[in-house]
């Protein structure tokens, strides 16, 4: 990677240590330097670095500068770098809960010839001088994967935790779990009540559910690719789709049966217990039933729409309108900044002022990461069959994504912590509809996962 000012060097700043109103944990410096420094690293594209580095040296007007880069990255003073080029290093050191701020990694620039490259180089820095406590190889998903050969077009291979291989035997249980009713207290409630396929594996309503009508105060987020996820829920409170499993079995306000009790019931069905015992060797306990939940989660799956087809050269994919809105979610209407990558999600977590315009607003992630530059954040959904998947956002508020794509034409809902990646937008009529009409047409797939209850056992 080369930069067209020999004496510029990219300085990435981790800011967000001390609960400050940036959103951001790595921020550019544009000013040239002499002294050699510490830097974090990130992955840009060569062109990328070769337009900051232009700016920087000043050869280029602010305005020139703006033009010359790319739509998918963050022009020289103005908002944070782009997520979709350093989310991963940036989302281990949210996620993990000690280090020492401000922190500054040297990073030789031979040693970025790209992020895998630079960012395998980094590590072993990182772990010398930032005290980070959490398995930073399992931060950034360098576990086992799938690669099986039906992986829907445009999809990744699938991480797989290394404690908890797929299995056709693991999945078979863990779908007739995630379908079971009796997981819940008064027997009414299942997994797929707030996850339904036939509702994009959401539930069609603001809120979830539970035993009793009881709502919380936040959807259901879909299932779709949620495989994905580095994170699992709105704010990332579960670190794996294993964890994440039981959470709502035991969750008051959903299905309200504590796992002691689940584990009980499912002891007592013999068809549940031979199958753990061949699957897991053991009987049904609270580790199997949330491997086999995950197992089935990994498999729901939505890839092979027209985008991916498009992207394979087949140009006729898609129509023409949702050729021009594929224009605008990539270009000037900024949806990529967040919706980035073959799923469509940073996996980071970003406030766009959703519910901030009252007193007692959800705190989001927050919550979760203690920095104060996530309040009022929560992470970024996959947008691939986002047309099944309604009402939208972490409170169900916006009922169309209509109202989804005005809300960040306005530039979101204004506060303290409003995302760097929110501003007005100068979209007409006719660009918010494209824009539609590309997450409605182009986004949804003809082998969507519509899957039906499985026979239950008895």
């Amino acid at each position: 990677m080369r930069f067209t000012n020999p004496q510029f060097r990219h300085r990435a700043f981790i800011s967000e240590v001390s609960g400050t109103p940036s959103r951001s944990l790595a921020r550019i410096d544009d000013r040239p330097i002499k002294s050699p420094v510490r830097y974090l690293t990130c992955r840009f594209s060569q062109k990328c670095c070769n337009a900051v580095a232009f700016c920087a040296n000043g050869t280029l007007s602010k305005t020139e500068c703006l033009r010359s880069v790319p739509s998918h990255t963050v022009p020289i003073g103005q908002r944070s770098l782009a997520r979709n080029h350093c989310s991963e290093l940036r989302l281990c050191l949210k996620t993990c809960t000690q280090y020492e701020p401000p922190a500054y990694i040297s990073i030789k620039k031979k040693q970025m010839k790209n992020f895998s490259n630079s960012l395998v180089t980094a590590i072993p820095q990182l772990l010398r001088r930032v005290s980070l406590p959490c398995a930073i190889l399992a931060c950034l998903g360098l576990a086992g994967q799938v690669t099986a050969d039906d992986l829907p077009l445009g999809l990744k291979p699938v991480p797989i935790p290394k404690d908890n291989p797929q299995t056709a035997e693991k999945i078979a249980l863990g779908k007739q779990l995630y379908f079971d009713k009796r997981l819940s207290k008064d027997n009414t409630v299942s997994c797929a009540s707030c996850h339904a396929p036939e509702k994009g594996f959401s539930n069609g309503e603001r809120f979830a559910t539970g035993v009793g009508g009881a709502k919380g105060g936040r959807s259901a987020p879909s299932v779709i690719n949620s495989a994905y996820y580095r994170q699992q829920f709105w704010d990332g409170r579960a670190a794996t789709l294993e964890e994440q499993a039981l959470g709502p079995i035991a969750n008051p306000i959903e299905m309200a049966l504590s796992i002691e009790d689940a584990v009980g019931r499912l002891n007592k069905i013999g068809g549940y217990k031979s199958q753990f015992q061949k699957v897991f060797g053991t009987d049904a306990n609270p580790d199997g039933i949330a491997k086999a939940i995950a197992a089935y989660e990994r498999t729901v799956l939505s890839g092979n729409a027209p985008y991916d087809k498009y992207k394979a050269g087949d140009k006729s994919a898609l129509s023409e309108a949702a050729e021009r809105g594929r224009k605008l979610f990539f270009g000037k209407a900024n949806c990529a900044a967040c919706h980035a990558g073959s799923n469509f999600s940073d996996n980071s977590y970003h406030n766009i002022g959703i519910g901030m315009d009252v007193k007692d607003f959800d705190k989001g992630r927050v919550a979760v990461s203690k920095l104060g530059g996530d309040t009022g954040a929560f992470k970024t959904p996959t947008l691939r069959e986002i047309a099944r998947s309604g009402p939208y956002m972490h409170d169900g508020s916006l009922k169309t994504l209509e109202e989804v794509v005005e809300h960040y034409a306005k530039g979101g809902i204004a506060n303290e912590w409003l995302d760097e990646e929110l501003f007005p937008l100068r979209l007409n009529a006719q660009d918010k509809a494209d824009v539609v009409t590309f997450m409605k047409e182009g986004l949804a797939s003809p082998d969507y996962p519509n899957h039906k209850a499985p026979k239950l056992p008895e």
